[in-house]
C-alpha cells in the first residue's frame, strides 16, 4: 500500500509565520490555487503512470484540509472522508504566537512536554500512529491512499515510515501542497 500526504495550501496564519493547530480558518486565495495547482500535478503523475490511481482520499475535519481536499478530490472525480485523528496539534494557548518565538521552539523540541492547555507531540503520535495502524488494516485491499493533513501531522506521518534524528524532526517543515511518498 501507498500513502501519499498533502499539507492543505497556504492560510492567513501561515502567510504571517504565526502557529496555527486547531485554530479553524480556510485557505487564502494562494491557498486556493495551491490546492489547484496540486490537483493538476497529481492528475498528471496518475495519468503518466508515475504513480497509481489514489483509491480513497481521507482529510483532516479542519476547513483548510477539506478545501484542499475538495479540490483534489473533484480533479480526481473522487469524494473524501473525514478523520479526527489527523487533525493538527493542539498548540493551546500557544495558538496564533509567532512560529520563531523561543517558548513555542523549546517546547516543539520536547516530544513528551504538552504546549499550555494543549497537546505533546506523543499525544498526537499515538493517535497518528493507532489511525495509520488501523488504515494499513482496515484498507488492506486498496492500492493509494492520500491523507490530506497538516504540517505537524506529517512530521509524525514521516516518522511512522522513516527513523528521523530529535533534530531532523525538529526542523522538518513540510510546506504547503507539498506532496510526499511512502511506500
Amino acid at each position: 500500500m501507498i500513502f501519499s500526504c498533502i499539507r492543505h495550501g497556504r492560510t492567513q496564519m501561515n502567510a504571517e509565520d504565526l502557529v496555527c493547530g486547531v485554530t479553524d480558518i480556510p485557505l487564502i486565495e494562494l491557498g486556493v490555487q495551491q490546492a489547484q495547482n496540486a490537483s493538476i500535478q497529481i492528475f498528471d503523475k496518475i495519468q503518466k503512470g508515475e504513480i497509481p490511481p489514489i483509491d480513497l482520499i481521507i482529510s483532516s475535519p479542519l476547513l483548510r484540509a477539506q478545501q484542499t481536499a475538495q479540490i483534489i478530490a473533484q480533479k480526481l472525480n473522487l469524494t473524501y472522508q473525514i478523520e479526527q485523528r489527523i487533525t493538527e496539534q493542539n498548540y493551546g494557548r500557544m495558538e496564533g504566537c509567532s512560529r520563531f518565538a523561543p517558548d513555542y521552539l523549546e517546547i516543539r523540541s520536547q516530544f513528551a512536554v504538552k504546549y499550555p492547555e494543549g497537546e505533546s507531540m506523543l499525544d498526537v503520535a499515538q493517535r497518528v500512529y493507532n489511525f495509520l495502524d488501523e488504515v494499513k488494516t482496515k484498507y488492506a485491499n486498496f492500492n493509494h491512499i492520500l491523507l490530506v493533513c497538516h504540517g505537524g501531522t506529517i512530521r509524525l506521518i514521516n516518522t511512522y515510515f522513516k527513523d528521523f534524528t530529535n533534530q531532523e524532526f525538529a526542523d522538518f517543515r513540510a510546506e504547503n501542497c507539498q506532496i510526499q511518498t511512502f511506500l
